[in-house]
This record gives structure tokens, sequence and C-alpha cells, in this order.
């Protein structure tokens, strides 16, 4: 249930946002009379596309992002993930009259051919206010003072005698994830770099972390074995860390993008219905079910991940190892894994910490994969 103070948060939040998609509208109207050469009010898709493509010669990344962030207000990020929701064929521009009419046969509510003032602006300010709602994250998601290693080491270094020693490191009991990441961010950690810490020393998965898990996490950081962690050893984990996470966050608006084609109500979740229809876009050839060769290609093109994390992903959705996602249980497993709140509805958040999770899972299984490697290697 929302607090008083929560709810104050949010209720002021709301009269932000009201007020800015008020400057929003003003600004679309102006830049609408612009393109409107005939001041009829309406504008061909043509003419609404040349709003944006002002060169001539498709819209590219950047150019999507110079307009969301002077007309609606979004950041890089936002923007990235409206751009990626429109460029269908992946190709990095959005261009073409498939492309073109895709984008404003939605905005055209009374499928007339024009998009009236009302129905461009309407489009929009929807938009805007979609980008604006998701901004409202509770404060201390956004206000932790900044990350220190050495800061951080100290707190672990109990003795303050220069290294942490594994009793230090990995003391007895658990710790649960709902414990663990305020405990992270609140130490200067955003939520992305927190999460994902504690994914990978949860080796066995089940959301809490044990002091054996602590223990192996403390072997694999003492990199020459002497029972000790050392500053340096200390800062090369957590710069390891952090690097990795900046790659998974990189496909954020990827991610992002596909969540928005599923959610097809835009209510911010998706039913067990819209999850499915995800499948529908890496089944090429209709038949119900994705291939392993049709995941991976939908999967590389969407996201822009490479082969070896793409190919440990189907590896864990397809569970009978048949070579196929989409028979059986499938689709209902991993809706339910993603579903971590148990409310039968996958929220945007939730998607993107599981896609999170499996993000650091398959990272995890590459390292274990190069070790063996080296070990075979050295034998071999």
């Amino acid at each position: 249930m929302m607090t008083v103070d929560e709810y104050e948060t949010t209720e002021k939040g709301y009269e932000v946002i009201l007020g800015e998609l008020s400057a929003i509208i003003e600004k679309l109207s102006r830049k609408i009379d612009e393109v409107d050469t005939d001041k009829d009010g309406k504008l061909t898709f043509a003419e609404a596309y040349s709003v944006v493509d002002q060169a001539g010669d498709g819209i590219d990344l950047t150019e999507f992002q110079a307009f969301y962030q002077e007309n609606l207000g979004a950041t890089a990020s936002e923007s990235a993930n409206f751009f990626y929701y429109y460029d269908t064929d992946k190709n990095g521009k959005i261009e073409g009259d498939d492309e073109v009419n895709n984008i404003f046969s939605s905005f055209d509510i009374n499928k007339d051919g024009f998009l009236s003032k009302d129905e461009y602006i309407n489009a929009l300010v929807y938009q805007g206010a979609y980008i604006l709602k998701n901004r409202l994250v509770p404060v201390a998601a956004t206000n932790s003072p900044s990350f220190s290693i050495e800061a951080a080491f100290k707190v672990a270094d109990n003795n303050s005698d220069g290294a942490i020693t594994k009793n230090e490191f990995a003391p007895p009991g658990e710790i649960t994830i709902t414990e663990f990441i305020p405990t992270y961010m609140a130490a200067g950690l955003n939520r992305a770099r927190s999460m994902y810490i504690f994914f990978l020393i949860d080796n066995n998965e089940d959301q809490k972390i044990s002091q054996s898990e602590l223990e192996d996490t403390f072997d694999s950081i003492d990199g020459d074995d002497d029972g000790k962690i050392t500053l340096p050893e200390y800062a090369v984990m957590v710069n390891q860390t952090f690097a990795e996470v900046e790659e998974a966050v990189r496909i954020y608006p990827r991610i992002a993008a596909l969540f928005m084609r599923a959610d097809a109500d835009s209510d911010g979740n998706l039913t067990r219905t819209e999850m499915r229809s995800l499948l529908s876009g890496a089944d090429q050839d209709s038949d119900g079910l994705a291939s392993e060769a049709e995941f991976k290609e939908f999967w590389r093109n969407n996201t822009g991940e490479p082969e070896s994390r793409t190919d440990l992903l189907f590896g864990y959705i397809d569970q009978d190892s048949d070579g196929y996602f989409g028979n059986d249980l499938e689709p209902a497993n991993l809706f339910d894994g993603f579903d971590y709140n148990d409310d039968d509805l996958v929220s945007s958040q939730e998607f993107a910490d599981s896609m999170l999770f499996l993000f650091a899972r398959a990272t995890g299984d590459l390292k274990i994969a190069a070790d063996a490697g080296q070990i075979l290697g050295w034998f071999f």
C-alpha cells in the first residue's frame, strides 16, 4: 500500500507533469503550423514525417533524439526507447513507406489518411506523458551520495588493517534481495548496479545471499590467493563489475522498445497474452514456435547482443532443450519468472530487472566457460 508521503510525492509529480505537458502542447502547435503550408489544419503523412526529417534523408537516432529533446523534453535514453520501437527493420533509420505509415497510421484516429493538428499533438503529448510518468521514482533511487571504492573498502575492512579477510567479507547468516538493494543504494550505488552485484553473488538464484556464496565471491576477488583482499584487488573487481553493468544498461533502450511493442494497451504492464506476443516477432514461419535460429536472429537484430550471450539466453528459455521456444509450459514459466511480485502482470521494471538478471547470468556462465577453456588449453 502507498504511504501518505509516497502519495503526496506522486501527486506533486503529476502536477509537474501537467505543467510540462501544457508547454509541450504549445511548442508542438507552433511546429505544426510551420509545416502546414496550405493552412488547412491537416498534415499528410509525408508532411508529418518532415517535421522530424528536415534533411530529407531518413531519421537517424541523433536526429530523432534532438526532436524529442527539443519538443518533449526527453533525455537521450528516453528518446532512444521510441526510436528503436519505430525502427522496425533495425537499419538505424526510420524511413520508407512501411515505417512511416506504421507510425502515422497509429496517430490517425479517424483513419482519413491525414493527421489533424489535434491528432498529431495528442499522440506526441501521450508519449510525453508516458516519459514524464516513468520519471516518478522513489527519491532514494536518485539522491544517493557518490559511490567511493575506497570508502566501501574501509567499511568492509572492520579492523582497519588495510585488508579484508574472509571472515570480514563473509559473515554468518544470509541477506535477501529486498535487504541487499536498499543497503547498496544507500552506499551510493544506483539500482541497476546494486541488483547486478546481487545477481552475480547469488549463485543458486534463490533470491538470497548465503555465507558460502560470499565466501565463493571472496575467493574470486582474492587474486593472489593469500586469504586477503587488498584495495587494488577490490578496485579491480568493482571496476570490472561496473563495466559489465554499463554494458547491460546499454541495451536498456532496445529492451524498453520490445516491452512497449508488446504492451498493447500501453498501461505499463504485460499480461500473459501480451508477453506471449513477443514470441510472434521471433516466429518467422508462423508455426507457433520460435526455433533456435529464429530466436537468435530476432534477438540479435532487436538488442544488438553478441552471439555468445544470445546462445546462452536461448538455452535458458528452451527448458526442454528441443531447439524450440513456445511449446508446453515454456512461455508460462518465463512469464512467472519475470513476474516476481506474483500479481500476474509483468511491469516495465520487472521486465528490465529480469533482463538484467539474465545478462548477469550469461556473463557469469561465459566467465566459467572461459576459465574452463584456459584449464583445458593448459592440459592440451
